[in-house]
């Protein structure tokens, strides 16, 4: 048995389908998917090997356990973290801003404080 990767960094709320095993034995499958702190990242997996990661709400580390017929386990670290966000100062704005997309136009004016 393979497993593709060895640790897995997700932000909050993503989705991955990045984790794979590989390599079993003839007759051999994965017998459970097994997440270490399910509020951190869920997995929803199938016995050919492949498997959706969900992360949560919550930021931190865990483990994903990978179990397959014939007794072997394997584990994932898999790190959950907020994503940046990038910020901006906005210096200047302008006082009126015209909008035109074929033949309807629309005009508001911003303000900044």
């Amino acid at each position: 048995m393979r497993v593709n990767v060895t640790a897995i960094t997700l932000n909050t709320g993503q989705s991955s389908s990045r984790l794979k095993v590989t390599g079993f034995q003839r007759g051999d499958s994965v017998r459970a998917w097994t997440s270490g702190n399910s509020r951190i990242v869920k997995v929803t997996g199938k016995p050919n090997g492949t498997c959706v990661l969900t992360a949560g709400k919550v930021t931190g580390k865990t483990t994903i356990t990978i179990t397959i017929k014939s007794g072997i386990k394997k584990t994932v670290t898999i790190t959950v973290k907020k994503p940046v966000v990038k910020t901006r100062k906005i210096t200047k704005v302008p006082t009126k801003i015209n909008l035109k997309r074929g033949k309807i136009s629309a005009r508001c004016k911003a303000t900044v404080k």
